[in-house]
């Protein structure tokens, strides 16, 4: 688990049962700063795209790609069980915001899931095989969805003028969809055209949910007046 600072003007008091921002959260949600130093985020569609992509046939490259994204992760969060020690012992520097190693983590998880799309254009083996991609896209989506669906509510009650609108769970719902028609159906073009272009959609629709937040915070605070401090929300 690791916490998270979003940008705004309001203080966010946390959900006593949920004090701290998961993994998943952490790789799933954007709600943007340009000050935190944690785990930078993939995106739903993103996730589920690359989970299918351990399935891909080519498993030399799975096992090396899955490899870098647990470790590199692992050296991201400041909780970690063992690759930011060993960084932190033959960096020649202090190791002070371990979260900017997402920087190159993101790289073996994209590969991964450029693996998922072209796994997604051919059988990816027998029946039981796609069962399985599919089972599994659908607990991790169902965890995702839940988990972000808390989070949203936890924002919207504690910081109102913050805007994280529920639309956007409709990513990783629609992923879940096209993955398993695509997976049912494996030689067709167009979900894999459109998982493509939900991977690509979902991180612009998050910056613009950022950028208003961050123009709607502003514009509260200079109506406030320059003697009321303004508060970071942290989550």
């Amino acid at each position: 688990e690791t916490p998270r600072v979003s940008s705004g003007g309001e203080k966010i008091e946390m959900d006593p049962s949920h004090e701290k921002w998961s993994l998943l959260e952490v790789l799933s949600l954007y709600v943007g700063s340009e000050n935190h130093e944690t785990v930078k985020p993939i995106g739903a569609s993103g996730l589920l795209v690359a989970l299918v992509g351990l399935f891909s046939r080519a498993r030399r490259d799975v096992l090396l790609f899955a490899g870098m994204s647990l470790l590199l992760l692992d050296a991201s969060v400041t909780d970690s069980r063992f690759m930011l020690a060993v960084v932190a012992r033959v960096a020649p520097f202090p190791i002070s915001s371990p979260g900017r190693m997402m920087m190159i983590g993101a790289l073996p998880i994209a590969m991964l899931a450029g693996l998922g799309i072209d796994a997604l254009r051919r059988p990816l083996g027998p029946g039981l095989v796609r069962l399985g991609a599919a089972l599994a896209c659908l607990f991790v989506a169902a965890t995702m969805i839940e988990s972000e669906y808390r989070r949203l509510q936890t924002i919207a009650e504690s910081a109102p003028l913050l805007h994280y609108p529920m639309e956007v769970l409709a990513f990783p719902i629609a992923t879940l969809l096209v993955l398993c028609i695509a997976l049912w159906r494996p030689t067709r073009l167009w979900p894999v055209l459109l998982a493509g272009a939900l991977m690509l959609a979902e991180p612009v629709y998050w910056r613009a949910i950022w950028s208003y937040n961050m123009s709607a915070s502003r514009g509260h605070f200079f109506r406030q007046g320059p003697g009321v401090a303004q508060a970071r929300p942290e989550f």
